[in-house]
């Protein structure tokens, strides 16, 4: 792939390797592409480099092999830092998108055009980074049906909302009665007519 860059001012070792050993030497998955060495490691990489130019028109054939180990060896150790780095700033950025798409969730839980799309627009990320970030939490699509079940059970513990039933689970897009009952009685263990006779409840729990 093409690579464009701007330099000023520096001087430059470069250093051919085959393609082999640096993915051999690679994390798995880590793109190498524009990949920049960079911290301690990386200017211990540059030092050593620095130390090839000096000494390689004065070594012996002999020392070759251990000296292309060698360097192999700090280029396996760079890419190491480079591959923990960048799984540090993955998990960072995972959690503010989870932060930023949970509160757009809890914010539009009556809004019957919620969907993974929305999301993404409102959050500005790929469907593929949605369903990572909430993979733990059994996907997105269970993320918000029980946030919205939690949403429904507050509604019915208040005694001056008489609404029916099926009314406030189609508020919050649960158009079948049926359906809304069973997903309500996996989530809290008892029933919605439960929920709403709350001095029922324990007993219905433990019947």
């Amino acid at each position: 792939r093409a690579f464009d860059g701007t330099a000023t001012a520096t001087d430059t070792i470069g250093l051919d390797v085959l393609r082999d050993a640096v993915t051999c030497a690679a994390p798995t998955g880590l793109d190498l592409h524009g990949l920049v060495l960079d911290g301690a490691a990386g200017r211990i990489l540059a030092d050593h480099m620095s130390w090839l130019r000096r000494r390689l028109p004065s070594m012996e054939e002999i020392d070759v092999p251990e000296a292309v180990q060698a360097t192999l060896g700090l280029l396996r150790g760079c890419l190491a830092a480079a591959e923990r780095s960048r799984a540090q700033d993955l998990a960072t950025r995972d959690i503010e998108i989870l932060h930023r798409a949970s509160r757009f969730i809890d914010q539009n839980l009556q809004n019957p055009d919620l969907s993974v799309a929305t999301i993404c627009r409102a959050v500005g990320v790929s469907r593929s980074a949605l369903y990572r970030v909430f993979a733990p939490l059994s996907g997105i699509a269970d993320y918000i049906r029980a946030r919205r079940l939690e949403a429904i059970h507050v509604l019915f513990e208040n005694n001056e909302d008489d609404r029916w039933n099926a009314e406030i689970a189609a508020e919050f897009g649960f158009t079948s009665q049926a359906h809304f009952s069973r997903c309500f009685k996996e989530r809290f263990g008892y029933s919605p007519r439960t929920a709403r006779k709350g001095e029922d409840r324990l007993r219905d729990m433990m019947g």
